[in-house]
């Protein structure tokens, strides 16, 4: 990350308005999260999302990803391209990682990102098997 295009909130580092929202959402469900840490799927693959948190209640590490930008050719197909990496690996889209979407110059809807990630909790809720 590029120290001087980067957005300093809570002792984290973002590359975007829209990356701290979505941080924001996160903190009010409750939820710590860490942000552009290393992770390694199964496939030898590895990915830096933007946010990831764990979710007790489900037991599941959940990554949010913010792809700002997304009507630039080069930008969209980077952004594909981590959703097929995590795809590959066997996680799944709604559940195990939520991605936002957004052309330049839009701004995040908290609401929406709220509804997004509790989606994806409920869906990781379908897994737990209760004897």
């Amino acid at each position: 990350m590029e120290p001087d295009k980067t957005i300093e909130y809570n002792g984290h580092l973002f590359r975007s308005k829209n990356e701290v929202i979505a941080a924001q959402v996160v903190e009010s469900l409750g939820y710590s999260y860490k942000t552009e840490v290393e992770i390694n799927l199964r496939n030898s693959n590895r990915l830096f999302p933007d946010n990831s948190f764990y979710v007790p209640e489900v037991d599941k590490v959940i990554v949010l990803e913010v792809d700002g930008s997304i009507e630039s050719p080069s930008y969209v197909s980077k952004s594909y391209r981590s959703t097929a990496k995590m795809v590959i690996s066997g996680m799944v889209e709604g559940k195990d990682f939520v991605v936002i979407r957004l052309k330049d110059g839009y701004d995040i809807d908290p609401v929406q990102i709220r509804h997004m990630i509790l989606s994806a909790i409920d869906a990781a809720a379908g897994d737990i098997i209760i004897n």
